[in-house]
């Protein structure tokens, strides 16, 4: 027999210290594991400046010749089981909200369609 019990919803008390509540947005995920857990590391872009202490925004040239500054924001390390059980949850979300996340994009592709101009046809 190969019948699921239906998981009930735990409820957790969260504990938020006041540094531990904000929110922070990165860029990349990388992912690194090995045979006892998985690491997941976020890491989010820095702007690149000019020289190593000026705060100048760099050029597009000066862009295009220096890495990317990246900062880590967090490391976190779980089980195996722990990041299968994240993997399956990541995937619900977005089957939930499949559906408002296209038509989010095509309202912001359409709202380009306004923006853009077209240059086809003129000359460099």
């Amino acid at each position: 027999m190969n019948e699921k019990t239906p998981r009930t919803e735990e409820r957790l008390d969260i504990l938020i210290e006041s540094p531990d509540s904000h929110v922070e947005f990165v860029d990349l995920a990388q992912v690194n594991a090995n045979p006892e857990r998985v690491v997941i590391s976020f890491i989010q872009r820095l702007p690149l400046t000019i020289g190593s202490s000026s705060q100048t925004p760099a050029s597009d040239n000066e862009q295009r010749k220096q890495s990317q500054p990246v900062r880590l924001v967090a490391n976190i390390a779980m089980s195996w089981q722990h990041f299968a059980r994240l993997t399956a949850l990541m995937n619900r979300v977005l089957l939930r909200n499949k559906d408002q996340l296209k038509n989010d994009w095509l309202n912001f592709l359409e709202s380009l369609d306004d923006e853009l101009i077209d240059t086809s046809d003129q000359k460099e």
